[in-house]
């Protein structure tokens, strides 16, 4: 047997027929790293796309359930405040959701029946419409008969009945929306209640299921994210209040002055005054912005008196009032106008023949029959102010707790949290439907 020496290391082995394969440090080091990071960035890729299928698969249970959880931040200092009366803490939770549905339940009730009271008035009012709107057709260039008219009815009738099917479908697609829409209040409603009663054992139950090493650093920073949270929606909410009484209480005091001025006196530039209060309906709200920052900021024109008296109120909460009520001002000045134009005189001039002077008939006459529309105009004007968003976040900011308020909030949840913009929304449209409706009501 004639022994055979091996081939030289990293060498073929030619007279076997076969190439050797190719070891691990004959690959580029750059291709290697780049097909390991690949092959785990299409894993974890594939892994977030699996996840967002899931979540997106559970979006009508999990949408509300996050809502649910901004309720409760909101809710947890009034359970608390309630069982240091003894109250067991599962009453105390279901008296908090009592409460919030049925201040929900009022408030739908409130908007129903006034709109239910406007149908009567809609219904006159489309009838006289038709009407006139008929005549003017008849007399017209064009001279179209009642015949006529029937006929475009007839015609319309046929076309909807023959299109019946498309218009059951959007009615039974509004009923489906309406039902999701009750499913997701109840689970809302329902998750609020656990959470408020018995959040600690749901939260110590989720830890269990951690590994032993990771259930207290988890449970720190879930502690300190709720309490984050809390203090959060609290803030924003109060920041929202604040502003809205401030606006509605400086528009009134800047306002009525400006109203009297446009409905009363004979100035000769009444239309440029009238013009430069109503300019904010007409101009963009971030333009407005631009405009207090050049009359009132450390730069502007103002700033470097406002500096030396140390009251710039650029990027303060200040500004944030300021803000708003330069766009919501309007509102109370046209309405209060209106009122003081279309208000007989008679018992003032019967006041001054009694020897009062202006300024007590205007507190004692006037304004007494004018407070009505000083408050319609106070609440449409704070209505307005919790909506503003482009002047206020160019004048003040956003600083959370500060100058961060509810549509700011809004606008940068949308990209990190959309089930607490949904909430923050839904809230602030509650209270804006709150205030108009309350309004219609105590105006009547």
């Amino acid at each position: 047997m004639t022994l055979r020496p091996s081939p030289p290391e990293g060498r073929a082995d030619l007279g076997s027929g076969a190439a050797a394969p190719a070891t691990a440090s004959s690959v580029n080091p750059a291709v290697r790293i780049a097909s390991d990071w690949t092959w785990r960035l299409l894993v974890i890729a594939l892994g977030l796309y699996g996840i967002v299928r899931l979540l997106a698969g559970f979006a009508d249970i999990l949408v509300p359930i996050l809502v649910s959880l901004l309720l409760a931040a909101l809710l947890h200092p009034l359970v608390g405040l309630i069982t240091r009366a003894r109250v067991p803490r599962p009453v105390a939770a279901l008296a908090c959701v009592l409460l919030t549905l049925l201040l929900v339940a009022a408030l739908f009730t409130l908007v129903g029946q006034q709109t239910a009271r406007g149908f009567s008035d809609l219904r006159t009012q489309a009838v006289a419409g038709a009407s006139d709107l008929q005549q003017r057709l008849a007399d017209s260039p064009l001279h179209l008969s009642s015949t006529a008219l029937s006929d475009a009815v007839r015609r319309a009738e046929a076309s909807a009945s023959s299109n019946r099917g498309a218009l059951l479908s959007g009615a039974l697609g509004v009923a489906s929306t309406a039902t999701k829409i009750a499913e997701g209040l109840f689970i809302t409603l329902f998750s609020t209640f656990f959470f408020l009663s018995s959040g600690h054992r749901i939260w110590a139950w989720l830890l269990r299921l951690l590994p032993a090493g990771a259930r207290e650093p988890l449970d720190e920073a879930g502690r300190s994210g709720w309490v984050t949270l809390s203090y959060y929606v609290r803030a924003t909410l109060v920041v929202a209040v604040v502003d809205g009484l401030g606006v509605g209480i400086g528009a009134a005091l800047l306002g009525v002055p400006l109203a009297w001025v446009l409905a009363r006196s004979v100035l000769p530039g009444r239309r440029l005054l009238r013009g430069l209060i109503t300019v904010p309906l007409v101009l963009p709200p971030v333009v407005g912005g631009v405009a207090l920052l050049l009359a009132f900021g450390r730069r502007g024109v103002l700033g470097p008196l406002l500096v030396e008296a140390g009251a710039v109120p650029a990027f303060t909460p200040y500004g944030v009032v300021l803000a708003e009520t330069f766009v919501a001002l309007p509102f109370l000045v046209l309405t209060v106008e209106g009122a003081l134009a279309g208000l007989d005189r008679g018992n003032e001039d019967v006041a001054a023949t009694l020897g009062a002077r202006p300024l007590r008939t205007f507190l004692t006459v006037t304004f007494p029959a004018v407070a009505p529309s000083v408050a319609a105009g106070a609440a449409l004007a704070g209505a307005r102010a919790l909506g503003e968003f482009g002047a206020t976040i160019t004048f003040a900011g956003s600083l959370p707790g500060r100058t961060q308020t509810v549509p700011i909030a809004v606008y940068q949840l949308l990209e990190d949290d959309p089930p607490a913009a949904y909430a923050l929304s839904a809230v602030l449209l509650v209270v804006s439907v709150a205030l108009v409706a309350g309004l219609r009501v105590r105006l009547r």
